[in-house]
């Protein structure tokens, strides 16, 4: 897995240090949770880039958007990236998907759950003020172009790895504590559901000893 690349991804869709090392961590314990479930015909990378993806938009919605860096103080070295991280949230949004996740604006209005004349227009005034705050770009194309030589070169502070270990131990355990605690109480219902098989067999046996038999 790509610590980077999820990291990345994530702070690009939030512009927020602390949102994306929490949001990194989330992914990696979703993505043990989830793996099981990954389909023979689906690569890992684009596997693991939906989950950050859900993830990122989820907590967005459930939360008040956090507090954008400046983007000076992002670690990007790439001007354009700066620019694309500086633009408001449904902008920064819709243009990280489209342009460095290759996201079609019909796939990007399903996410968002936005009509697609909305998520065009997002994306059309993100391109707009990238454009004007880049000397060097002169259309979209060029954004395209540009945005495809930038590198993925963002690194958390944290080790988020070790982090997410600790999380996923402190998950099994609960999970395997909870499993023994539903077996047993399987068990005891088992238990209490043969005795009283048994306990109706005997005193119907008891019943037969006690009434007289009926006359023919």
């Amino acid at each position: 897995m790509n610590l980077n690349k999820v990291y990345t991804l994530t702070l690009r869709l939030t512009s927020n240090f602390s949102s994306a090392e929490k949001l990194t961590e989330e992914v990696l314990v979703e993505a043990w949770k989830q793996i099981k479930y990954l389909r023979e015909d689906a690569t890992f990378s684009s596997w693991i880039t939906g989950i950050t993806v859900y993830q990122c938009l989820k907590y967005l919605r459930e939360n008040d958007n956090p507090k954008p860096q400046q983007a000076s103080q992002l670690p990007s070295k790439d001007h354009l990236e700066k620019v694309i991280l500086d633009l408001p949230k449904n902008e920064r949004i819709v243009m990280v998907l489209h342009y460095f996740e290759k996201y079609t604006i019909d796939e990007i209005s399903d996410l968002l759950a936005v009509s697609g004349s909305d998520a065009k227009m997002y994306l059309e005034e993100g391109e707009k003020k990238v454009i004007t705050r880049s000397p060097d770009l002169s259309d979209a194309k060029n954004i395209s172009e540009e945005i495809n030589r930038i590198r993925v070169d963002m690194k958390p502070e944290n080790d988020l790895i070790n982090q997410a270990f600790v999380t996923i131990y402190k998950t099994k355990s609960e999970d395997e504590v909870k499993d023994q605690f539903l077996k047993e109480k399987q068990s005891s219902e088992d238990s209490t559901t043969e005795e009283q098989e048994k306990s109706k067999k005997g005193i119907g046996g008891l019943f037969k000893k006690i009434l007289p038999k009926s006359k023919k």
